[in-house]
């Protein structure tokens, strides 16, 4: 492997188009998509976000960079912040949470 990975792809399998986010910062690791919320609040199967952890080593620290899943080449809507590094193999998912 020449490079390490430093971006997000969505390809629509029917059509062949793609939207492609390109980190700009470092290694991106662990995307997953969160679906939007509530009862049948999603209007399609990309209606949520896409959550990627991204290590920046210039500043030896990490962030959670929240993507809109409908238009990843659109950029960050979000990113938070940790005031270390998370290491790039870290594994997460989501769950929604239980009240």
């Amino acid at each position: 492997m020449d490079r390490l990975p430093d971006a997000v792809a969505k390809v629509e399998v029917e059509t062949g188009q793609a939207s492609l986010w390109l980190s700009g910062l470092g290694v991106v690791s662990e995307p997953i998509f969160v679906p939007r919320p509530g009862n049948g609040a999603a209007q399609a199967e990309d209606d949520g976000w896409v959550l990627a952890l991204v290590y920046d080593p210039a500043s030896d620290a990490s962030n959670v960079t929240v993507l809109d899943a409908r238009d990843l080449s659109a950029g960050p809507l979000a990113r938070v912040w940790f005031d270390h590094h998370l290491p790039p193999t870290f594994h997460g998912a989501f769950a929604p949470a239980l009240l």
